[in-house]
């Protein structure tokens, strides 16, 4: 008796356990104790968007079209730096008939001697024309001299007898001595006769501190010196230009001796050619020649018509991956910059790559002339890239097309209408801007405007409406994407899918 008590009590207790189970299974199935889970923000995508672009640049950069490319730059690059020629930069001026041929030419300090004997020529004179940064402090008595400008000659010159005396700009010290180690020189007035004096005309022989404008100012002559070359020499302790003025008998021999002199270049600091009455000025800057600039241009241009043909692969190699870049998250007005960053990144880091290299290498007129002809390639390749990728990626569709589903569901208007509202708010790639919401009976309508978040001016229209067909309801979901930019109907294509996609899927679990 006792074993069937025990036995009809189990059983009891079971039966209510597994009544109570199944009630609660049955009010979980009509949803009246489901929890909607709490908007979330959609995650951010920022990190991802970086790799992505990476990505997008790496399938650039392993395309044999971006190899080909960069090989020809390259190539053509070293052939516009090997091609070019450098010359000094020059001036030509005509100047009152002298009947003499010159050639001045001013060689820096630590220069070699000039090798005279290597040249034919009537006169040499050499001469000191500097303007000192620091002073150069002489005493005299008392006194103490702050010199900045220091003229040597090794001739007397019109007025000036620097062979036995030297020259300030001072009244005063007119008749004493200028005591230079063992030497004492007799000080006469150097006066304003002295800007008068001439090398040749156009050049005059006192070297001006500045120019401004075409007039030259000169240091003030209490702070000039002017005195024989050896003692200046010794003075200046030989750390300064000496400019050396020579005299030929004829024009041929002047032209004979340019190219021997020419071999002082990186020493030459002025180089100056007086044929009669021309006078050119030579700079001791040089300057690509004018035939390795036109080389340079010549080859640009041929490299860009090597070039343009992968450049398009590029562009399409790029477009296979749009859709992806869209999903998560760029922009859709971004994908064109994309496409075109991802062409041109690969020159840039070749042009930066090249230019950091070439001055280790090459002198500063061929990495110009390898300037002109990447600067060439670069604008010619970035505008060809603009061109294609607005043909690819501006294709407007004015109209966009409306999308509709229909569904046969059991849930009544309130129902549905709730579940989908609920959906689009909680969805991670739509914003809500607006949702309106009427139930009357057995029928329902609801009105959304959603905005893609990752993308600025780009959305959807969506419309439920529910309506009962039998013991059935009928709800019918039309989606019409819209955007403030004319974009392809492809961006519209997949904004009408997600949102379709994403309310269909949520109806039927």
């Amino acid at each position: 008796m006792d074993e069937v008590l025990i036995n009809a009590l189990i059983y009891g207790v079971a039966l209510v356990l597994t009544t109570y189970l199944l009630l609660r299974r049955v009010k979980l199935l009509r949803g009246k104790k489901v929890r909607v889970p709490k908007p979330q923000e959609a995650p951010k995508y920022t990190y991802s968007q970086v790799i992505a672009l990476i990505k997008v640049v790496s399938i650039v950069l392993k395309s044999p079209a971006t190899a080909l490319s960069l090989f020809v730059i390259l190539i053509i690059l070293l052939i516009s730096a090997l091609s070019s020629g450098a010359v000094l930069a020059s001036k030509t001026m005509t100047i009152e008939p002298t009947g003499k041929y010159l050639i001045i030419i001013e060689l820096s300090e630590g220069s070699p001697q000039l090798i005279t004997h290597e040249l034919s020529f009537k006169e040499l004179r050499k001469m000191i024309r500097v303007v000192l940064e620091e002073p150069l402090n002489l005493r005299v008595g008392n006194e103490t001299l702050a010199i900045y400008s220091v003229l040597g000659l090794d001739t007397d010159y019109g007025p000036l007898n620097v062979s036995r005396e030297c020259y300030i700009g001072i009244k005063e010290l007119s008749g004493r001595l200028l005591r230079i180690r063992d030497k004492s020189v007799p000080i006469r007035y150097l006066g304003s006769f002295i800007y008068e004096l001439r090398i040749v005309d156009g050049i005059i022989l006192l070297k001006p501190s500045f120019f401004l404008g075409s007039k030259p100012i000169f240091v003030p002559l209490e702070n000039t010196l002017v005195i024989n070359f050896e003692l200046a020499n010794e003075l200046l302790n030989a750390s300064v230009p000496i400019t050396y003025v020579i005299e030929f008998m004829s024009s041929r021999e002047l032209n004979v001796t340019i190219p021997l002199l020419l071999k002082y270049e990186e020493y030459i600091s002025e180089f100056i050619i007086v044929h009669n009455d021309t006078l050119i000025t030579y700079f001791g800057t040089p300057i690509p020649s004018t035939e390795g600039v036109i080389t340079s241009i010549i080859s640009a241009a041929i490299a860009s018509l090597i070039i343009l043909p992968s450049t398009h692969a590029q562009i399409s190699k790029i477009k296979e991956v749009e859709e992806r870049l869209m999903i998560i998250g760029f922009p859709i007005w971004s994908l064109s910059f994309i496409a075109l960053f991802a062409v041109i990144s690969p020159l840039i880091m070749m042009g930066i790559a090249f230019f950091l290299i070439t001055p280790l290498v090459f002198e500063p007129p061929s990495i110009f002339t390898s300037l002109i002809s990447y600067v060439i390639i670069a604008l010619t390749v970035t505008a060809f890239s603009k061109i294609e990728v607005s043909k690819i990626y501006a294709q407007p569709e004015i109209t966009p097309a409306t999308h509709e589903l229909t569904l046969v569901l059991s849930e009544g208007p309130h129902e549905v209408l709730s579940k989908v509202d609920a959906l689009l708010r909680r969805d991670e790639f739509f914003d809500v801007i607006k949702v309106d919401k009427y139930c009357r009976g057995d029928e329902g309508y609801l009105y959304g405007v959603l905005r893609f978040k990752k993308a600025w001016g780009l959305g959807a229209n969506i419309e439920v409406m529910v309506s009962k067909v039998n013991n059935e309801y009928k709800v019918s979901i039309s989606v019409k994407p819209w955007s403030i930019e004319e974009i392809s109907d492809k961006y519209m294509e997949l904004i009408t899918k997600m949102v379709l996609s994403k309310v269909h899927g949520g109806l039927r679990i």
